[in-house]
């Protein structure tokens, strides 16, 4: 949920290789378009108001904009960006923040684990993992080995604002490896009552890519691309609702159905629901159905989303406690939004079909 190009595209879909280029290419610009979708700029986000956003274009020229004359895609992005933190703070302006306890302990946490990061033992690092991610890395199929050293100086490493709930907590820090900037995301969990790290999250254009230290990581499966095995292939999906509802890709039958990865902390994903909705309001009398697998952590936000958007089509909670089995850990999806289309016949016919791509396929299935 990707115009991207093949060769790039390979590598963000496998989980480290994914983060690596991600932390060596600084790309946040995106095409922001007016409601009337007359007028459009490149452009990466700086700040915002309750009324205008504040945007920076290629040339480096600062443009601001009134929300009120955004498409809804850009809306929805921006409010997805504001939620997850990525604020001004985390572009290095400077600005007096009042800290929680939780969030001193979370920022002193990430500084210490990407500085470690630095070293070639990254030993402390280590030790901040869940017992899980200490477990696979002292059997060597930890991903934190793989991760790219930050540059040396104090402002290589800038951690913004942390996020903390009862139970999970993430902070977004902006690394500087090589000459680039690259915002992360690094996600903590408690554990015995002391914060830990459980995955790290990066964004290059519009694509999502994360590394879960809970995952065993084999070096010569991230050189795959889990799409591949897709393409002219069928793939089975199963999975629980929020509420416990089993749901299964059978039950679908003879219907051209999108299975969509997504994650509401995902600013490309949340971005890509206006298209969905609109492409199933046109074609769901058609034969056209969704299923949507949040990977979702956090299952109070994926139930605030529900509630509030009241999406049409099932949302399956893939990190849900009654759920028998992960789809994304069992195709190996890592960058999200992941979207892909299948055919009456039950076959895949696009492992990656979002944006224009998505309406162009349904016209062709369904006429337009």
């Amino acid at each position: 949920m990707f115009m991207l190009s093949v060769a790039w595209f390979l590598c963000l879909f496998v989980s480290v290789q994914g983060i690596i280029l991600a932390i060596e290419q600084d790309d946040d610009y995106r095409k922001w378009e007016d409601a009337s979708g007359r007028y459009q700029v490149d452009a990466v986000f700086l700040s915002h108001t309750d009324s205008h956003v504040t945007l920076k274009n290629r040339d480096g020229k600062e443009l601001t904009v009134e929300k009120a004359k955004l498409c809804r895609a850009d809306l929805a992005y921006l409010n997805s960006m504001t939620r997850s933190g990525m604020q001004t703070e985390d572009l290095g302006v400077a600005r007096t923040i009042s800290y929680s306890p939780e969030q001193r302990t979370i920022k002193k946490l990430a500084e210490v684990f990407f500085a470690d990061l630095r070293t070639t033992a990254r030993s402390e690092a280590r030790t901040l993992l869940t017992k899980q991610g200490q477990s696979l890395a002292d059997q060597e199929l930890s991903a934190l080995m793989q991760l790219p050293s930050p540059n040396n100086g104090s402002q290589a490493i800038r951690v913004g604002t942390p996020s903390v709930a009862e139970s999970e907590a993430s902070v977004i820090v902006s690394v500087q490896v090589g000459q680039r900037f690259q915002k992360t995301v690094l996600e903590f969990k408690r554990e015995e009552q002391d914060w830990r790290v459980c995955s790290i999250t990066a964004r290059r254009g519009d694509v999502e890519t994360t590394v879960d230290f809970e995952t065993p990581y084999k070096p010569e499966e991230s050189k795959k691309d889990p799409a591949s095995s897709f393409r002219g292939g069928s793939i089975e999906i199963t999975g629980v609702t929020l509420d416990g509802r089993k749901v299964s890709l059978n039950d679908y039958k003879g219907k051209v159905v999108l299975v969509d990865f997504w994650a509401t902390w995902c600013g490309p994903c949340m971005a890509e629901i206006p298209n969905v909705y609109e492409n199933y309001l046109n074609y769901h009398d058609k034969g056209f159905e969704v299923i949507a697998i949040s990977l979702d952590r956090d299952l109070e936000d994926l139930q605030r989303f529900i509630f509030e958007k009241n999406p049409p089509w099932p949302v399956l909670a893939d990190r849900h406690p009654s759920n028998p089995e992960s789809m994304a850990s069992k195709y190996g999806i890592r960058a999200i939004p992941t979207m892909i289309l299948i055919g009456r016949d039950g076959q895949i016919i696009d492992a990656n079909c979002r944006g224009e791509r998505l309406r162009a396929k349904l016209a062709e299935l369904f006429g337009r």
